[in-house]
């Protein structure tokens, strides 16, 4: 059975320069900004990640939607000595180049990790009016870090990736999309960022250059999202962060994995929308 297709709209793609690194975003609608940022998965890229959601969003808001540094159609550069510096740099970069100066925010794992992480410091990176974190903070079940980090270019394996991160496993059996995953990860360079974000040295600490998030200290509105099916995370996870974020709200999707946007936008949108628009 083929996936759903996406609701057609309008959009303009453009690339803008970083520091010398040729960023990629599209944008679409306009009003207020909200900026979607992408997971970390190999092969993921603004338009995978956001593609069920544009049409909706930007009815009412200035939807924006990059690719972060060494993903999609952005220059293929990692950062070893701070990766998770060199790539919020690099974001707060493109936002001051495209003119927006503070936004609502959205971000699914990787992306939502990092807003979170953001909102927790005293000086952010970001200038967020609030955020929706889908599948961000919290416990990552470590039995399933395989499926996250074995990809190596094999197309069973980028099958075995769309498996884990959705639940209903028309996306892992649908030939077009899995294909479109697999040619997103093998852009070249591609396969490399997303694979050095995962090298560790040996016999070494961890680096004290990523802050943890300190979840008491966020002060922003943050709506979390949770899948109830998200094989990365275990169950109830979600709670007990929400707990320690001031004023938070929490919505667990039903019948979705990792990707909540991308397997029920129709709900996304119900519970989503109306707190971007009190906060935009």
């Amino acid at each position: 059975m083929p996936v759903p297709v996406p609701t057609p709209y309008e959009s303009t793609h453009a690339f803008v320069d970083v520091d010398g690194l040729r960023t990629h975003y599209f944008e679409s609608g306009s009003g207020p900004a909200v900026v979607a940022l992408h997971g970390g998965e190999f092969g993921c890229a603004g338009d995978l990640s956001w593609e069920y959601n544009i049409a909706e969003l930007s009815k009412s808001f200035r939807v924006i939607v990059p690719d972060w540094l060494g993903y999609g159609q952005t220059d293929k550069v990692h950062d070893f000595g701070n990766f998770y510096l060199r790539m919020m740099r690099h974001m707060q970069g493109f936002l001051a180049a495209i003119g927006v100066d503070d936004a609502v925010f959205l971000g699914n794992s990787m992306g939502a990790n990092f807003l979170l992480r953001d909102a927790s410091l005293e000086q952010p990176f970001f200038k967020a009016k609030a955020l929706v974190a889908i599948s961000g903070g919290g416990a990552v079940v470590d039995s399933q870090r395989y499926a996250l980090t074995d990809y190596d270019g094999d197309r069973d394996k980028m099958v075995t990736l769309i498996n884990s991160l959705l639940y209903d496993n028309a996306w892992s059996t649908d030939e077009q999309y899995v294909d479109r995953r697999q040619a997103s990860a093998m852009v070249p360079g591609a396969w490399e960022c997303a694979a050095a974000a995962r090298f560790r040295a040996p016999k070494r600490a961890p680096s004290p250059t990523v802050p943890d998030i300190d979840y008491s200290s966020i002060r922003i509105p943050v709506y979390l999202i949770s899948g109830a099916e998200d094989v990365f995370k275990p169950k109830g996870w979600a709670l007990p962060v929400q707990e320690q974020i001031p004023g938070s709200k929490l919505f667990e999707v039903p019948g979705v994995g990792h990707c909540a946007q991308i397997e029920s936008p129709d709900l996304f949108h119900e519970t989503v929308i109306p707190f971007i628009a009190e906060h935009a």
